[in-house]
């Protein structure tokens, strides 16, 4: 028998505060935080629906007048090969991002549209060492820095629907807007 492990003192219970055994591997310091973890964020509005050119305007008017602790507004084409994302939270920048299924030509499009608008681009090796053959891959381009104003944003995502992804005023695309609280 080893001298450092005591057979009789090992048991089929769980120390006290921990529900399973992941809060045991994690140790002592999620013990005491168990009953003081944060409530998770209530979502407090959420459209859904489909959207012409010209009315995303307005839909990211309303991302920027909301009053809620965090918005977040998604629009996409159809069948998902292209998502565009913008969010924000009290306190901290807003966030965007466009992401689309790997192609030379939109790829060269988009880093040419991010160059003339003096956007951030994402690395050139960006590609996994491995990946599933046969499976798509997404790039993504994270906008920085974010334009400064509701207009500026509508602008930015006219421009690269219409001169990018070829997308007509006619066309429609799929949205969500969803509106976060932080519970109390």
């Amino acid at each position: 028998m080893s001298k450092f492990v005591n057979y009789k003192k090992r048991s089929v219970t769980l120390p006290p505060g921990c529900k399973d055994l992941v809060d045991v591997l994690h140790g002592p310091r999620l013990f005491g935080s168990l009953t003081s973890e944060k409530a998770q964020p209530t979502i407090t509005r959420h459209q859904a629906g489909t959207v012409r050119l010209g009315q995303i305007p307005g839909r990211v008017a309303t991302l920027f007048r909301s009053p809620a602790d965090s918005a977040l507004l998604m629009l996409s084409l159809p069948n998902y090969r292209l998502t565009i994302h913008f969010g924000r939270m009290t306190g901290e920048p807003p966030l965007g991002s466009v992401t689309f299924n790997e192609d030379a030509e939109i790829e060269r499009l988009m880093r040419e549209l991010f160059v003339a608008r003096d956007l951030k681009l994402p690395r050139q090796d960006w590609t996994p060492a491995n990946f599933v053959a046969g499976l798509p891959v997404q790039l993504i381009f994270s906008i920085s820095p974010f334009p400064i104003t509701a207009t500026d944003t509508s602008n930015l995502i006219l421009e690269i629907l219409r001169c990018v992804f070829s997308v007509t005023d006619d066309s429609s695309l799929t949205f969500q807007y969803i509106e976060m609280a932080n519970a109390a």
